[in-house]
């Protein structure tokens, strides 16, 4: 560690603070949403959904911060640093755009449509949600002050003392399992798609630059130090998580009788549990509650990613004209019902995610890869095979000629890129590279693990 750590700063007290903020940051209203319903389709057996829905969330969000120490002074995001300038502004793009204009902020607005604008205003268009929603998210997004500061420092608290409380009120009203509607495999399946959906690995691999960027100005340089910080606090928000996860799945299997009215409507299932356990009183509580958690995660996203697409550019696009395009996109997307995004919303993250985990994994291994051409030719494959696979499985009626993808191992699990993947690594390896000793920023991560 450095000698000229801030004598104000206490290392022990940030690790805690930083765990906090990554629960908070990683527990969206997604989170919230996805354990519910899962737990109501597994009923006895709920915990195989949680088991998935802890794998395709907590593990790879470990995953994620950890592999995003290794090149915390990448230009743009560090996980796709060694693909090279190209490819790497690709990956930056389908990031951005993919992942937060087409997913995140949607079930945004949509989350709040359901939770607040239906409930309090029934027969408002959801286009009326839209225009306010996004319109006040884009506001605060391009004058941040003190109320999204108020928010987001009290937000979290509020949030955690709800859940302790419908916790509280599922034990004392003795919710009992339902009966099993899905088999075990399918229930484990849509457990760990529901954790791909929460996006939480894309964000994992940017946070950690911001808490590496505080501890720099605070006088914390030493990578070992900053890479231990990171770990310590990613794991205790992982147990944080872990225990909410299973409470609320647990929750969700005591109400199976609603899906017959709520069917494949996530939001509405979660509405329903809510108003059964509280009732109408009390729902109102936890509908403003989860108002400001979609708003405060929309506007940090719009924020954020208008930030890293400026970035990305070139600084050829403003941020403010990114922000408007996110709120303008995602406003549109919004609005087309719950079955139309969550059918699109898979399309997306399964054709986009593969890349994102490959890469991830590879630069967690980063100092015994010489060879750029190993991340080159797996995070093709990946892109590749993740996209043809998600529009069969996505869409088997619009390309049924793609349907051959649907044949290849693990595509039961949603890893049917897998193996490709590591066959265009091992092309790659073999394609010959002589950048890594020329690169000094390469030896110097490499030096310092």
């Amino acid at each position: 560690m450095s000698n000229k750590v801030k004598k104000a700063f206490n290392l022990k007290s940030f690790i805690i603070a930083n765990a906090l903020m990554l629960f908070g940051f990683f527990f969206g209203a997604g989170n919230l949403m996805f354990p519910p319903f899962f737990g109501g389709l597994g009923g006895s057996h709920w915990w195989i959904g949680a088991l998935g829905f802890v794998i395709g969330d907590i593990v790879l969000i470990v995953l994620g911060l950890y592999a995003s120490t290794k090149f915390p002074k990448a230009e743009v995001i560090g996980v796709f640093y060694r693909n090279g300038r190209a490819l790497e502004k690709i990956l930056a793009w389908l990031f951005i755009v993919g992942g937060a204009w087409l997913v995140v902020l949607p079930r945004c607005g949509y989350l709040f449509h359901t939770f607040i604008t239906n409930e309090f205003f029934p027969g408002v268009s959801p286009w009326f949600t839209a225009i306010f929603y996004f319109g006040l998210s884009l506001i605060f997004a391009l004058n941040p002050n003190k109320v999204i500061d108020i928010v987001g420092k009290y937000l979290t608290p509020i949030l955690v003392v709800c859940l302790i409380g419908l916790f509280v009120v599922g034990l004392s009203k003795g919710i009992a399992s339902t009966p099993q509607m899905i088999p075990d495999g399918d229930l484990f399946k849509n457990g760990l798609i529901s954790g791909y959906m929460t996006i939480d690995l894309m964000g994992a691999t940017v946070t950690s630059v911001l808490v590496i960027s505080v501890l720099s100005y605070n006088g914390v340089n030493d990578r070992k130090t900053q890479t231990s910080v990171i770990l310590k606090s990613a794991l205790i928000a992982a147990v944080l998580l872990f225990i909410v996860y299973v409470g609320l799945t647990w929750l969700g299997s005591g109400f199976a009788a609603n899906m017959a009215t709520t069917k494949e409507d996530q939001a509405a299932y979660l509405v329903a549990m809510i108003k059964q356990l509280f009732g109408s009183a009390g729902y109102v509580v936890m509908a403003v509650v989860l108002g400001f958690a979609v708003l405060t995660t929309s506007t940090a996203t719009i924020a954020g990613c208008g930030q890293l697409g400026h970035i990305a550019s070139g600084k050829k696009l403003s941020h403010k004209l990114l922000c408007a395009l996110a709120a303008i996109i995602a406003g549109c997307i919004s609005v087309l019902g719950a079955g139309a995004l969550i059918s699109f919303a898979t399309m997306v993250v399964l054709a986009i995610y593969p890349a994102i985990v490959t890469n991830v994994i590879l630069t967690i291994f980063t100092k015994f890869i010489r060879n750029d051409n190993v991340y080159r030719g797996a995070t093709i494959a990946a892109l590749f095979f993740g996209l043809c696979i998600a529009l069969a499985q996505s869409y088997p009626t619009q390309f049924a000629f793609l349907s051959i993808f649907l044949k290849l191992p693990l595509v039961s699990v949603y890893l049917g890129w897998l193996i490709p993947t590591i066959i265009g690594g091992i092309i790659g390896a073999f394609v010959k590279y002589k950048g890594y000793e020329n690169r000094p920023f390469l030896r110097e991560n490499a030096n310092q693990e």
